[in-house]
């Protein structure tokens, strides 16, 4: 499976399927393999960038702290390392929080995005 490296850390993610790119990430203390949707989106006719997120899962192994705004850069150097100029971004809990700083950063690289259980305030 690809990795790519991100910060000085070394992420895992899977690279499936052809079409539209959706990038998926997930929430706090998980990993890739919590998104059962992947093989219904790759039929669907999408290709699917499904990352471990830094910390937890087959990323890593990262001990040190990090900031919401590293991890959009994790996002946007998985989106390079796979060549793909944009993508709907699907972020769920911690997962939407990198998603939605991607979005503010690198505006153009998100086509869209999807978030669920996660927060915009200044907090998250």
């Amino acid at each position: 499976m690809p990795k790519v490296t991100s910060g000085g850390v070394s992420l895992f993610y899977e690279d499936v399927g052809a079409g539209p790119a959706v990038l998926l990430s997930h929430s706090w203390q998980c990993d890739g393999r919590q998104w059962p949707q992947v093989l219904a989106l790759v039929e669907g006719g999408y290709r699917v960038l499904n990352l471990d997120n830094r910390g937890p899962g087959r990323s890593g192994p990262h001990r040190q702290r990090f900031t919401m705004w590293e991890m959009a850069e994790d996002l946007v150097g998985v989106l390079d390392a796979a060549h793909v100029d944009d993508a709907v971004v699907v972020g769920l809990s911690v997962g939407g929080f990198a998603a939605i700083r991607a979005a503010l950063r690198h505006q153009p690289r998100v086509r869209a995005l999807v978030l669920a259980d996660t927060a915009a305030g200044p907090a998250a």
